[in-house]
């Protein structure tokens, strides 16, 4: 029997976060499937360095701005919450959970078909969710709502590729206690911030949406993020904005990047530049982004969209698994002994006491994009990764149970990078009413097949998804992984 909350039976681990889990949650009455993000208030209270209080202000924040927006089919939809709900294992305890119940997205994020690719989207196609983005949000600020978090992360899409605003947790009203406006916290993510947040001045949050806004733009189109830093005076290529030398902006950074932007229209050249100008007095206003010439061009049918991003949907799986990267070969080469060493099933270095662990099952529904398969042992799975990984790692925690773990290592770009990785068992055939969370017995039979997750927990996606290609390109020279 699955484990429930409520009149929900919860199915896969979609996503991990804060001491919280998104899983989907089947509601047995209608047969609907949700997501609901969830965190269990015992296991919380636990962990000496979380911080429970600010986990609850983030899960208040987005319950009551989604509980007054008006339903709009491009935001995330709330149905139900409760801060003291009771999650039933299948072995009948309970546990206490705070729990919101979500529009389930099943096609992802709009940064997985644009990074992962590595190119922009055609500009009708661009423009057709870019006039569903404006809309949203020009919906967010009228009900008196600021994001604060735009992002691609934050851009998901359901299973026909619509848009959907979500993760409100650092949302905020658009007359905050300072009047007019004008906040002060700085929140949300770095390259998407407007150069005044960045600079610790006083800014105004209907601004930073529409910032954040012209880079979700300059990446659907041109496929990259257009600066490091805005704050920076010196930074390397939003100085150029800075200054208002536009063309030359253009000009490093194609060579630089070695882009080619003879096929992106001029009207698209000015919109981006005039939304994250450095003066956010001088940026449009979401009246003046609407009217802009490029808002008026063609838009992509909803058949060509979902065409396209089916087609990179592919794609997206042949790049993760792809051997044919100069960078990946030159990493086996540096791991060769523990190439060796799992070849051999030695035992992995982490093993410091015996432990009688058992495994989950895997769920196939809703699979991701960072998951992979082999037939190798759990031990040798999940000890590989902790070779792969061992002379860079800042944290590697085991489960104490199961065969999962929590890293933290930093990135090619040195940013910090939390992720969770777990082992499962597949099943050839699954009871629709399985409990997943519940641990088996491991199995002495050669033939089973075992699926290692991969779940980003904190740190920049891009980052994430580099190291995941790593491991995934390390497991896939074992010519046993699919």
């Amino acid at each position: 029997m699955a484990a429930r909350v409520g009149k929900y039976k919860l199915g896969k681990t979609l996503g991990e976060g804060w001491n919280s889990q998104v899983k989907v949650a089947t509601d047995t009455e209608t047969g609907k499937s949700y997501a609901m993000k969830l965190m269990f208030v015992e296991d919380a209270e636990d962990q000496e360095d979380f911080d429970l209080s600010l986990f609850l202000t983030l899960m208040n924040n987005e319950v009551e701005r989604l509980e007054k927006l008006p339903i709009h089919n491009n935001i995330i939809s709330l149905v139900e919450y409760d801060w003291k709900g009771v999650y039933i294992t299948s072995k009948g305890t309970e546990k206490e959970v705070l729990y919101c119940v979500l529009d389930l997205a099943t096609g992802g994020d709009l940064f997985d078909y644009i990074f992962t690719v590595g190119r922009g989207l055609p500009e009708d196609i661009a423009r057709y969710y870019f006039h569903k983005l404006i809309d949203a949000i020009q919906l967010l600020h009228e009900s008196n709502v600021v994001h604060r978090d735009l992002k691609l992360e934050n851009l998901l899409l359901d299973g026909e590729y619509n848009l959907k605003i979500a993760d409100f947790g650092l949302s905020t009203t658009v007359e905050s206690s300072y009047g007019g406006g004008v906040m002060h916290t700085r929140v949300g993510t770095e390259r998407y911030m407007p150069p005044e947040m960045l600079e610790k001045n006083a800014y105004v949050g209907i601004c930073a949406d529409l910032f954040a806004a012209g880079i979700i733009l300059f990446v659907l189109v041109v496929g990259i993020m257009p600066t490091h830093k805005t704050a920076e005076s010196n930074d390397y290529l939003y100085k150029y904005i800075r200054k208002k030398e536009y063309e030359k902006y253009w000009t490093v950074i194609s060579k630089l990047l070695n882009l080619d932007l003879s096929g992106i229209s001029e009207d698209f050249f000015h919109l981006v530049t005039t939304m994250v100008k450095y003066d956010y007095k001088k940026r449009f206003t979401i009246e003046e982004i609407k009217a802009h010439p490029w808002m008026q061009g063609p838009i992509a049918t909803e058949e060509e969209v979902r065409k396209e991003l089916a087609s990179r949907k592919v794609e997206i799986k042949r790049k993760l698994g792809d051997s044919d990267d100069t960078d990946l070969e030159d990493l086996a080469d540096v791991h060769k002994d523990e190439f060796e060493k799992i070849e051999r099933g030695d035992e992995p270095e982490w093993v410091e006491e015996e432990i009688d662990r058992r495994i989950k099952v895997y769920n196939p529904e809703f699979p991701t994009m960072t998951e992979c398969f082999s037939t190798f042992k759990p031990n040798v799975l999940l000890g590989s990764v902790y070779n792969f990984c061992k002379d860079k790692i800042l944290e590697f925690k085991l489960g104490s149970e199961d065969y999962s773990a929590t890293v933290q290592m930093p990135s090619e770009d040195d940013n910090i990078v939390d992720f969770a990785v777990e082992v499962l068992k597949v099943k050839p055939e699954l009871d629709e009413d399985i409990d997943c969370d519940e641990l088996e017995e491991i199995e002495d039979d050669d033939d089973i097949k075992y699926c290692v997750v991969f779940r980003k927990k904190r740190g920049p996606k891009q980052d994430f998804i580099k190291i995941f290609r790593s491991f995934r390109f390390f497991f896939k020279k074992l010519n046993n992984v699919e």
